[in-house]
């Protein structure tokens, strides 16, 4: 009887071992305006994409987008971000993506996307 318990819990681990990783799917969403995409940003998890729907246009003061979370991806589908103040914000987060983006307006400093 113990030779089966034995043989029985091998399998078991041995199933669990082989199983293998479980993949998450990213989560997207869409964002059409600063506040929208800072929030939809800034609650996203790890590899989550934010996606603009159209072009903005932001008056500052101040950075349209301030960034803190790690991991996502800010695709803008080729839409603007117009302003005479800062666009995005990386601040602290890490391990982000900017893609597709066209910025108009300010110079970039320490480290911001105009």
């Amino acid at each position: 009887m113990r030779m089966k318990t034995a043989i029985l819990l091998l399998v078991l681990l041995a199933s669990f071992l082989f199983v293998g990783p479980v993949s998450v799917k990213a989560v997207v969403r869409t964002c059409n305006s600063c506040g929208d995409c800072y929030a939809k940003i800034n609650s996203a998890a790890s590899g989550d994409i934010v996606e603009l729907t159209q072009s903005i246009t932001y008056d500052g003061p101040g950075v349209c987008i301030f960034w803190v979370r790690n991991g996502v991806t800010f695709d803008c589908k080729n839409n603007a971000i117009k302003t005479n103040y800062h666009a995005i914000s990386l601040g602290a987060g890490v391990n982000n993506t900017i893609r597709n983006c066209i910025i108009q307006g300010k110079v970039p400093e320490n480290g911001d996307v105009p």
